[in-house]
């Protein structure tokens, strides 16, 4: 969350202007967040201070402009910045924690309130930063933008006015160090036809002094234009100057595109500093994007290396000396004058010789044995530069780890007691100190999706009186608890009606986070699903951007009240699920990707499917499609995708034992929905599940 760009949080708060400003201090928004202050306005909206009126936590909250509502591409960008950051979990990353329209039409989202100030405000104070201080800061700050590129976000604006020091956190902790503002972020191979549009218009978006020159230029950008802006914050950081500075914003565009930037010591006017650092900032800023670092993560550990190594040019190696006693026995023996000469010259000469052999020899070893040592030494210092940061945060989690255990030693037992709140009838559990999960009230959403009212499962919370309530977990929320899993054999097994598990680490982040680092979470989850086939109250289970493994399947077998299954994953084995007993046990499935044939197939052969969704990444047979024809009991069966085959329109006209379908406007082709209306009628059109506009059908002949 970006607060100012020149002061601390603060001090900007206490000179915040509220001319303009759409809502009031004291105001409650979306029912729940009651703002406290302004915080400041940016180029699209405001940012508030907000108080979470059930967690009694401070929040920031940010809103579109009004004048800008009816502009519909700044709409859209806020709807990207919303997606963009959230999809995102990262310690040096601004957390969001919710996002929505207001009642009166105004998007916003929720993120964390960071205290602190912005790297612009501290270089403006310091002028230029030590290679000691800038270290840790940057390192974080590559780390953070390495994660948003690998999950194909692309930021857009870095610059020091987007990075906030944490206040009351060393700078070598992890997350003392934040990146704020995707307001103009790019996904990448995601919803392109919405950002080419954004964009076709030929506006550029981004801070003139560190843009990259594709990006001065409207050329289509990755990652590593991100790479070029951080390089000109570092480069800014050293030498207290941008690297291209213009007469005026154009000008400085366009020596971002044509003009090389100058070295570190040009800028300083001869300051010299290490050949690894002017390499370094050298292919951050490289015009090609090609000669650039395609990873930010390698940038860490090279800085990390040349901030903190001695410089290979720091060794220096003295010549070895040959020192030599030279010692003879003399012995009485008789030699002419002549014989006497020519015996010192022979012995002379092979002196001599021997000697350069033997020096020659030795340097040769002593040069050897320095660079054996001195290659030893490099190798120790890479091993050590790498593992020092990798280390830091693995020394933080085991500590917070340390800290849950503790917490949840305190507790008993969890369950749940009547309440009376103002008369009224409700209940109550009481959590541990630290949250060991979340949960939700009510009946799961249709789609499985994550609601936006979950609630800390810590300390005491209270629900209604009645109604189900759902255990959900988290993979960047409850890192630390799921290590300490001995806390859901505390759990109460009547109180949980479902189950969310959503994106724990070694589920969709093979790629980012090696299975080493995921060894105390694992068990974790695999003890939670052996625990939840004891919650005798358990009907359903929503599996979301998880690797959905044949251990956690077979762990549903057990649980046989089990009726309601979402797949919101691509990662999981249809074929498997499918032969499960559970399974068949089953009256209401959602699948959101994958190759559904194998489960379309197996529920042919039951007789308790009542609702079927499959959502727009699902593909299926037009012979799984017709096997369905066997079910006797589909109420409703709703179709997301973007589009049919004539083969499996045709099997889907033929399942006239189905109560009602769903299919999202304008995905049935002319032809299709004519041959399609033969055996079906229109009902009405509305809304699917996914908020889509949809069309609803019911058969003309019902045949069961």
């Amino acid at each position: 969350m970006s607060i100012d760009p020149n002061s601390t949080q603060s001090d900007y708060e206490n000179n915040a202007p509220s001319v303009g400003s759409p809502f009031e201090i004291g105001q409650v928004l979306g029912g729940k967040y009651e703002i406290v202050s302004l915080l400041g306005k940016g180029g699209m909206g405001a940012v508030y201070r907000v108080r979470h009126k059930l967690l009694n936590v401070e929040l920031a909250l940010k809103t579109l402009d009004s004048q800008r509502l009816s502009d519909a591409s700044s709409s859209r960008r806020f709807q990207t910045e919303a997606k963009a950051a959230f999809s995102l979990k990262h310690p040096n990353l601004v957390k969001v924690h919710d996002f929505g329209v207001l009642e009166n039409g105004h998007p916003f989202l929720v993120m964390d309130l960071v205290q602190g100030r912005t790297l612009q405000s501290l270089m403006k104070e310091r002028g230029q930063l030590s290679l000691e201080e800038l270290e840790p800061i940057f390192s974080q700050l590559c780390f953070g933008l390495a994660h948003a590129h690998h999950h194909q976000v692309v930021h857009r604006d870095i610059k020091p006015a987007n990075i906030m020091i944490v206040d009351e956190m060393k700078r070598t902790d992890e997350g003392s160090v934040k990146i704020l503002d995707f307001g103009i972020a790019k996904i990448v191979n995601q919803d392109r036809g919405e950002m080419d549009a954004l964009t076709q218009t030929g506006e550029i978006f981004g801070s003139p002094y560190y843009m990259s020159p594709e990006q001065c230029a409207g050329e289509t950008i990755d990652q590593r234009s991100d790479v070029y802006s951080l390089g000109c914050v570092l480069f800014e950081a050293i030498t207290g100057t941008p690297p291209l500075v213009g007469t005026n914003s154009l000008r400085t565009m366009m020596l971002h595109v044509n003009e090389k930037a100058p070295s570190l010591k040009e800028a300083t006017l001869g300051t010299e500093f290490p050949p690894a650092i002017e390499k370094i900032v050298a292919k951050m800023l490289a015009k090609s994007p090609a000669d650039r670092y395609s990873d930010l993560g390698m940038v860490a550990i090279e800085l990390h290396r040349a901030c903190t190594r001695p410089s290979a040019d720091g060794f220096h190696l003295e010549d070895d000396s040959l020192d030599s006693e030279k010692s003879a026995r003399r012995r009485t023996v008789a030699f002419t004058p002549l014989q006497l000469a020519g015996l010192i010259v022979a012995v002379s000469f092979v002196s001599v010789a021997v000697t350069i052999m033997v020096c020659r020899y030795l340097r040769v070893q002593a040069n050897d044995s320095a660079a054996a040592a001195q290659k030893k030494v490099a190798i120790r210092n890479d091993w050590l530069g790498a593992n020092n940061i990798k280390n830091t945060g693995t020394r933080h989690r085991q500590g917070k780890i340390e800290e849950y255990r503790k917490s949840f030693e305190k507790v008993s037992r969890i369950e749940l007691v009547p309440y009376v709140e103002g008369g009224e009838s409700k209940r109550k559990i009481v959590f541990p100190e630290l949250r060991c999960g979340a949960t939700r009230h009510g009946a799961p959403a249709l789609d499985g999706t994550r609601g936006i009212d979950k609630v800390v499962a810590a300390k005491t919370r209270i629900y209604p009186a009645s109604g189900p309530i759902i255990f959900n977990v988290n993979e960047d929320l409850d890192e630390f608890a799921l290590p300490n899993y001995f806390i859901y054999d505390k759990i109460d097994p009547s109180i949980f009606s479902g189950l969310d598990l959503e994106t724990i680490p070694y589920a969709n982040r093979d790629v980012i986070i090696p299975d080493d680092e995921l060894s105390d979470v694992r068990p974790g989850v695999d003890h939670l699903f052996k625990i939840i086939s004891k919650w005798t109250n358990l009907r359903f289970v929503n599996f979301r951007d998880v690797e959905v493994r044949s251990e956690l399947l077979r762990s549903l077998n057990d649980c046989k009240q089990l009726t309601y299954l979402v797949l919101h994953t691509p990662k999981y084995d249809p074929v498997y699920l499918s032969r499960q007993p559970f399974f068949k046990r089953l009256n209401k499935l959602i699948a959101i990707h994958g190759d559904v044939s194998p489960m379309l197939k197996a529920l042919s052969h039951t007789h308790t499917i009542k609702q079927l969704w499959i959502g727009d990444h699902a593909t299926f047979t037009p012979e799984a499609a017709i096997s369905l024809r066997q079910c006797t009991h589909i109420d409703f069966f709703c179709l997301s995708q973007t589009g049919y085959t004539d083969a499996v329109a045709r099997a889907l006209s033929n399942l006239t034992n189905v109560s009602r379908i769903s299919f999202t406007r304008g995905t049935l082709k002319p032809a299709q929905k004519a041959m399609f209306e033969k055996n079906w009628r229109l009902l009405d059109v509305g809304e699917n599940p996914n908020y889509a506009r949809a069309e609803h059908f019911a058969p003309r002949t019902v045949w069961r």
